[in-house]
């Protein structure tokens, strides 16, 4: 259950290993728990690293409003609400490891190590995309660096993992599905542009997949 009530208890992050860094957060693996990760500001945005991060009280916000819907969506991982850490507050969510235990690549890494063929990805971004409609999934960044590929046996799936959340201060997206499912397919176009732009060879033009 999440929490809004950081531990009294800073946890050292010092050692922890980094899973990734982005504009304005860095993710580590928890330190006492190698299935969760923790996301806190890294100081790029917010000069403050004791501030919670924006990113992270939007994601917590919107996961907020998904349990009032009594929700836990499958394609993004679950949250667990905050942690005090020594990079200041930090919010907890599953790590998306793959059944060897192995930390899921991005799907731009798993098309370049051949993991993937490049119809079976746009297979499973159609598929993601769906997901995203019917579980009314807002995102507020999508990017192809925020889709992750989870292996089980010889099953795959695509997980968003960052960029999550209603920007807008209205909430009228969330509140009427029909907006919402135009929110979300609005937003799909900006990955399917970027893969075009970084894997040419892979995505030789825009597709909405």
């Amino acid at each position: 259950m999440m929490t809004n009530q950081p531990s009294p208890i800073p946890l050292d992050l010092s050692n922890a290993v980094m899973i990734g860094s982005g504009t304005e957060r860095d993710c580590f693996q928890h330190p006492d728990n190698p299935e969760l990760c923790i996301k806190v500001n890294n100081g790029k945005v917010l000069p403050n690293k004791k501030q919670q991060a924006k990113q992270n009280q939007i994601e917590y916000s919107y996961y907020q409003r998904l349990q009032k819907r009594h929700q836990q969506p499958t394609v993004i991982p679950q949250c667990y609400g905050w942690i005090e850490t020594s990079q200041g507050p930090g919010l907890v969510f599953d790590l998306i490891l793959n059944e060897d235990g192995s930390a899921a690549p991005r799907l731009l890494s798993a098309l370049d190590d051949n993991m993937l063929s490049v119809a079976h990805a746009k297979q499973l971004l159609s598929e993601l995309k769906q997901q995203m409609l019917q579980e009314q999934i807002i995102p507020s960044d999508l990017h192809p660096d925020n889709i992750l590929v989870q292996q089980t046996g010889a099953l795959f799936r695509l997980v968003l993992v960052d960029g999550i959340g209603n920007r807008n201060v209205f909430k009228f997206a969330e509140m009427i599905p029909a907006l919402g499912r135009m929110k979300i397919k609005r937003h799909w176009v900006r990955p399917m542009n970027r893969l075009h732009q970084k894997r040419p060879a892979y995505f030789p033009t825009p597709t909405e997949a």
